[in-house]
């Protein structure tokens, strides 16, 4: 199955740089080296991502079909020597083995087929059988039999499966070493295929995409970063010849990251050479690794754009390291020699320290040039955004975790074990190793090497390149649907809001999002403008919601418009008297101020009304947006502005939590909605109306 979605294993949606360095709190299971140095092949989520992550489940990363899977009915255990003590640690080895095939997009008016590459992703140390038995609400992947298989299964017919699927969830594992078991999944993506020759073909191909599948801005070494100053914004804009510091590495920047930033963070210069200026904190770094804040400049037509099937700054690391020399380097480094291990291991170690993997390392993170690379640098390496990018795009030729047991016989000596005085630790660990192995039953039956080589991507690195652009961002022609009379600049303006920071502002399902447009468009309308609301009501209409007025009819014929014969209307409504009387007891108006009901009528693309909901947007504003909040308490026509528009009813969605009455029926939930948003049921025939638009528009 070709691959047309793709997603985070835990759906998380921040940008995709941020999805790299999340891996740094990992508490180990780095790419591609462990924190004991050793070669591995994919990375961690544990204990250490749970904070950042909602690690509840594992996802499909990408459309494709399973092939093969594990579900032991119980977690095995391993019996280790702790103090004397032979103590049962217990580890999960389930998995579930997907087969992806990923290809360039067409070219429209070429009948040529574009180059394609087979991919396996790897979901290592699930949960057991008896998870979903003793818990019968927790959902089992589709996929899965009906009982435990204690053993490996390769499908015969593979199983359809698209992204963001479940796939299952995080087992329990816990080391040798460790004194009580840790939620932990092992992530890896690889191909049996010719990668080289893949990337060759991609890259020639993606020069012939269309200018719209260049999604990330490549800021080259050497970018000026201009510090912020009071002032800079959409009036002033910084200079560019500035003297200032200079970014000390590549940096590829995705475009959703760059959609995301608030108004305030982006300047677009016309004048002259145009420019597009982004405000950039946490990205980028200097020579020396110290992170540079400020202004960067993209000239529009120089600054390149990149498409990701161009696999800008992507290399091919063909390794053929030793695990006994980079253990042994590993030992040296950290003193753990005796003077005859010095002796014996010590030419072993040198070579481990000019492994190809090691040595690609040094050229990238070895920050005090000592020659050592150790789990600390790699950690704090991999918090640095430029150098995170730098790692994920390397390409690792070399021998699957998950082949050959045998290999790791070659520890054997350093680790003091042999048949007359065995390491009972070691020898667990290598039955351990034994038991979590499956190459050999899945590999000739899938299409993968036998012999276990394979090329290793970052996963989360390559789901990001492929992934920048979120499936669920609308489109402007999307909204131009939706709201035929609206203007572009107000378009760019709701997008530019909304598209980076879809799951933070609860519009991350196409549910939701059909049902806040919707009620937009029941709010103001075909513009997507915002508007105050009008009062503009009849003695009847007022007599019919309002208890005042159906007591005092005799005010509901003075306030209300009055129309001729003809039906023109020759007197206006007194709506200063209609906010007094009747809004001003409503929507969290001060009863103290009597002028609240007409001053905080409904305004912005969710018409917000009262007091209470002006001062709350104020109150609330710089938990979502920064820069000054607007004073709309004081002035509160600046809500119709276009940017606050679209920011009060982003608000409005978040404070009042109008989406919690989706419940994935579609229209039948506009009622619910509608209550909240509108307080009752007026005009609900045009808010279901609108939604059955959105619908087939946001598909």
């Amino acid at each position: 199955m070709d691959v047309t979605n793709w997603s985070h294993p835990f759906k998380d949606q921040s940008h995709p740089l941020s999805q790299l360095t999340q891996l740094a709190h990992a508490s180990a299971g780095y790419y591609p080296l462990g924190r004991n140095a050793l070669w591995h092949g994919g990375v961690h989520f544990d204990s250490g991502t749970a904070a950042l992550l909602d690690q509840s489940a594992v996802y499909c990363v990408a459309d494709g079909e399973v092939v093969a899977y594990r579900i032991d009915e119980h977690l095995p255990t391993t019996p280790y020597v702790d103090d004397d003590h032979c103590v049962a640690k217990p580890f999960s080895r389930n998995f579930v083995l997907v087969r992806h095939r990923l290809r360039p997009p067409d070219i429209e008016g070429r009948s040529n087929t574009p180059p394609s590459l087979t991919l396996y992703s790897l979901y290592m140390h699930l949960q057991d059988w008896m998870f979903y038995r003793d818990d019968s609400t927790r959902v089992r992947p589709a996929f899965w039999p009906e009982k435990a298989t204690d053993g490996v299964v390769v499908l015969q017919a593979p199983v359809a499966i698209k992204a963001a699927e479940l796939i299952g969830h995080i087992g329990l594992y816990q080391c040798g070493d460790a004194e009580g078991p840790e939620k932990k999944l092992h992530l890896e993506i690889f191909s049996g295929d010719d990668v080289e020759g893949f990337i060759d073909a991609s890259r020639i191909w993606a020069e012939q995409l269309p200018a719209s599948e260049r999604t990330w801005l490549k800021l080259v070494a050497g970018t000026a970063v201009i510090p912020h100053q009071e002032g800079y914004g959409v009036a002033q804009s910084p200079v560019s010849d500035a003297p200032g510091p200079v970014s000390g590495a590549d940096l590829l920047v995705p475009q959703v990251l760059l959609d995301s930033l608030p108004a305030e963070r982006k300047i677009t210069n016309t004048s002259g050479k145009a420019c597009r200026w982004y405000r950039l904190d946490g990205l980028l770094m200097d020579a020396d690794n110290h992170p540079l804040d400020g202004w960067v400049c993209e000239h529009v037509g120089v600054t390149p754009w990149v498409s990701p099937w161009s696999w800008e700054g992507y290399a091919i690391v063909y390794s053929v390291d030793s695990s006994l020399g980079a253990l042994a380097a590993f030992w040296r480094d950290l003193g753990r020699f005796s003077e005859a291990q010095l002796v014996r291991f010590g030419r072993v170690a040198d070579e481990g320290n000019k492994g190809r993997i090691k040595s690609r390392l040094y050229d990238i993170i070895d920050r005090n040039r000592d020659g050592k690379i150790t789990a600390t640098e790699l950690q704090a390496a991999i918090r640095r955004p430029a150098h995170a990018q730098t790692i994920s795009r390397l390409i690792i030729h070399t021998e699957s975790e998950w082949s050959r047991p045998i290999k790791w016989d070659g520890l054997d000596e350093m680790l003091g074990h042999s048949g007359a005085t065995p390491h009972l630790n070691w020898l667990a660990e290598k039955q351990r190793i034994n038991a979590l192995c499956w190459w050999e039953e899945v590999a000739p039956k899938v299409g993968l090497p036998v012999n276990g080589a394979v090329y290793h991507f970052h996963p989360v690195g390559l789901v990001g390149q492929f992934c920048a652009a979120n499936p669920l961002a609308i489109t402007p022609a999307q909204l131009k649907q939706i709201f035929p009379l609206a203007d572009d600049a107000d378009i760019d303006v709701v997008l530019n809001e909304i598209n980076g920071r879809l799951a933070e502002f609860k519009l991350d399902t196409r549910l939701r999002q059909r049902h806040f447009f919707a009620q937009i468009k029941g709010e103001v309308g075909a513009s997507m403008k915002g508007v105050t609301e009008s009062w503009e009501y009849s003695p009847g209409v007022l007599k019919s919601f309002s208890a005042y007025y159906r007591a005092r009819p005799l005010e509901a014929e003075q306030d209300g418009h009055l129309k001729d014969a003809s039906g023109r209307i020759v007197r206006r409504a007194n709506q200063k008297e209609i906010g007094r009387k009747h809004f001003q007891r409503l929507n969290g108006n001060r009863i103290a101020h009597p002028s609240d009901g007409y001053n905080f009528r409904g305004r912005g693309l969710i018409q917000i009304t009262g007091h209470e909901k002006y001062q709350g947007y104020m109150r609330d504003y710089n938990k979502y947006w920064g820069g000054d909040a607007p004073d709309t308490v004081k002035y509160p026509e600046l809500v119709n502005s276009s940017l606050n528009s679209i920011r009060s009813a982003i608000w409005f969605w978040l404070y009042k939590a109008p989406y919690s009455e989706d419940y994935g029926r579609g229209i039948l939930d506009v009622n619910g909605v509608t209550r909240i948003v509108n307080g009752g049921l007026t005009g609900l025939v045009e808010r279901q109306t609108a939604y059955a638009l959105v619908e087939r528009v946001l598909k």
